[in-house]
């Protein structure tokens, strides 16, 4: 036993934090959680509009295999209090370094944004190019999605389309609710990001059919 006890105490050492750690984030207590082989490479993922970390569970779990994973539930999101009003790029990727410092994670990072977490992700790239290695873009929110939706629409369609969006999203709790109102708002902001750094980009996207098509 007394050998053992010292590979025990080492074997400790070298464990991995509690998963899911709630941190302080400008007044705001956010949920976040990290899993993973600890020197291993550092992924973060980031959801998209009202999604909370839940959504990864399963990537979370095949990631963690090989790499330090990360996720986080914005602030007003799952189980982390409701943070400052706005809710735009800038802002949450300063509150994600928050979250990275608290946390103990290191850069570089690989960072996947899903959806308007993809707006995040560039942002993230463009402010603090050093600390990102690379991004993984699924689904991609693009900044003149509104513009381009819109020239499809009759002044009728987009005015119903406006009127049932607006009717689901209060429907949503507060936070979600706050994290649509910046979509337009933050689509302009991406256009005015500095150069994005040359580092790998990958994008991921599907088509869904519908019954009978191929």
């Amino acid at each position: 036993m007394s050998r053992l006890l010292p590979l025990l105490l080492f074997a400790a050492s070298c464990s991995t934090v509690e998963p899911d750690v709630w941190i302080d984030v400008q007044g705001a207590r956010v949920h976040a959680r990290v899993t993973g082989p600890v020197y291993a490479p550092v992924v973060i993922l980031d959801g998209g509009a009202g999604q909370d970390l839940r959504t990864w569970n399963k990537v979370a779990e095949e990631l963690s295999k090989q790499a330090r994973v990360v996720t986080w539930s914005r602030p007003g999101l799952g189980s982390s209090e409701l943070g400052l009003v706005g809710r735009g790029s800038p802002r949450i990727v300063e509150e994600l370094r928050i979250v990275l410092e608290a946390l103990e994670v290191e850069p570089p990072y690989v960072i996947v944004g899903h959806s308007l977490g993809s707006f995040h992700a560039r942002a993230y790239a463009a402010m603090y190019r050093n600390e990102v290695a690379a991004m993984v873009l699924i689904d991609p929110s693009h900044e003149d999605w509104l513009k381009r939706l819109r020239l499809t629409r009759s002044t009728y369609e987009w005015r119903e389309m406006g009127n049932a969006f607006h009717k689901e999203v209060n429907l949503l709790p507060e936070g979600a609710r706050r994290e649509f109102a910046s979509l337009e708002e933050d689509s302009k902001r991406m256009t005015r990001l500095p150069t994005l750094p040359e580092i790998p980009v990958w994008i991921l996207s599907c088509t869904r059919f519908g019954e009978g098509e191929v």
